[in-house]
């Protein structure tokens, strides 16, 4: 992962953000703070550490490759100019707090996030900025921890992260059924205890305010969670899964309740199985209100039906709340109601497996 090049003309490709180098100030750029970390091949590596930069104790050799640093660490423009010496390399994007130096697996410190849903299960690798990789499966109470890596170690292998070793997994889950086997996979496999969203042994950034006796999903503390973190609080989030979901986050980040609602595909299915006459059909944004035929009559009663649900409840959330709120989109159909009469003050795609960063962030610096 990060950036790369097929020789020295090559030109430098970082594989998120889309930012790009072929300049040393440009590198110099790219690589500020504590959380960059250079291959250069020939088992020569060095790994960024705050403003310094520090060679790796176990190169081969040191003055293979032009390597730089074999009398003390090497600044960056140091190793931005081994790289343009160097026939091949790599700047890898990691974290490392103590940093562990291995010829083949450079990133530490990796967190599996598991969120199961009721339709489906999102497994997505944090290597602490960013997230390597992510990958979604049915959920299936039935599938056993072996079935679990099998399916995990091939996409992450084929994604080239065959390197990457998993530290701790943190799970948010609304079907327990699948916990069981989740423990078991972090058990036998990553050799970890996972954090469980939900369970005591979890601590939230700050705790829910609902009645007495009740929990709220774990998804729903996931979004409320990251929204806080990334989006500030006095916000509506939208999450369109099995079911749509608004949470409502408070002025410190806490989630004080919300509305469920049925799900867009939910009451497509619904409506195809109770009704003998009217097809399955897919859900998308209508060009005209009025449909001609069947089909374009459902798209349009779902799609505008549910665009209308949103706006309205929307509307009387901000109303009931007393003040103006954020409202932030997520969810797989997110994007596609977005493209309608619903204001969003932002899509976030990722916001409630990054939620269970956070919350794994927090738990483990208060353990």
């Amino acid at each position: 992962m990060g950036l790369s090049w097929p020789g020295r003309r090559g030109r430098l490709r970082r594989s998120f953000h889309g930012a790009q180098a072929e300049t040393e100030a440009e590198f110099l750029e790219i690589v500020t703070g504590p959380c960059a970390g250079v291959d250069i091949g020939e088992d020569t590596r060095y790994v960024a550490a705050g403003p310094d930069w520090c060679s790796d104790p176990v190169q081969a050799d040191s003055t293979r490759s032009g390597a730089v640093g074999k009398d003390g660490p090497p600044d960056a423009i140091q190793v931005w100019r081994t790289l343009m010496r160097s026939d091949k390399g790599e700047l890898i994007n990691c974290r490392h707090s103590r940093p562990s130096f291995k010829i083949g697996a450079l990133r530490g410190n990796m967190l599996l996030c598991i969120d199961a849903g009721n339709t489906n299960s999102v497994f997505a690798i944090w290597d602490g900025t960013s997230f390597l990789g992510t990958w979604r499966a049915s959920t299936e109470h039935q599938r056993t921890a072996d079935q679990y890596f099998v399916w995990l170690s091939t996409l992450m292998e084929a994604q080239g992260l065959t390197d990457v070793e998993v530290d701790e997994v943190v799970i948010s889950s609304t079907v327990p059924r699948v916990v069981f086997n989740l423990r078991v996979l972090c058990n036998s496999y990553f050799n970890c205890r996972p954090l469980v969203v939900g369970k005591p042994e979890c601590r939230l950034p700050v705790p829910s305010r609902v009645e007495a006796g009740v929990t709220p999903g774990p998804d729903r503390l996931a979004n409320a969670a990251a929204t806080f973190d990334r989006h500030g609080g006095d916000a509506i989030v939208v999450d369109f899964g099995t079911a749509t979901n608004f949470d409502v986050v408070a002025h410190d980040g806490a989630y004080v309740g919300g509305v469920i609602a049925p799900g867009v595909n939910l009451s497509l299915e619904a409506l195809h199985a109770g009704a003998a006459a009217l097809p399955h059909v897919d859900i998308t944004r209508p060009a005209r209100v009025i449909g001609t035929n069947t089909v374009a009559c459902i798209q349009s009663g779902v799609y505008w039906g549910y665009s209308g649900l949103i706006e309205g409840i929307v509307a009387r959330v901000k109303a009931e709340y007393g003040q103006d709120m954020k409202v932030i989109g997520t969810g797989g159909l997110a994007p596609l109601f977005a493209q309608g009469d619903i204001r969003f003050d932002s899509i976030d795609d990722d916001l409630t497996i990054y939620g269970l960063v956070v919350i794994h962030r927090f738990s483990k610096d208060r353990a």
